[in-house]
């Protein structure tokens, strides 16, 4: 009897880059909440909220495992 192995039906590219979306999950999840708060913040005029929310957005991006994942992640 022969059961269908899914893990074996991607290639090793393809488990990679599910591993690596796995791991930036959380982060790109943060980055979009950010996203939605900064365009709020503008539209409000609230300035100050704006530059904190950018500050907290361009640290998420300053993150070196973040971006080594990210990169690796655009080459597959």
């Amino acid at each position: 009897m022969l059961l269908p192995l899914p893990l074996f039906a991607l290639s090793p590219a393809a488990q990679e880059f599910m591993v690596i979306s796995k791991q930036l999950e959380p982060v790109q999840c943060e980055k979009r909440k950010l996203r939605r708060q900064i365009a709020l913040a503008e539209a409000e005029q609230r300035d100050a909220d704006v530059r904190a929310l950018r500050k907290k957005f361009a640290g998420l991006d300053a993150d070196a495992k973040t971006a080594r994942l990210e990169k690796r992640l655009a080459e597959l």
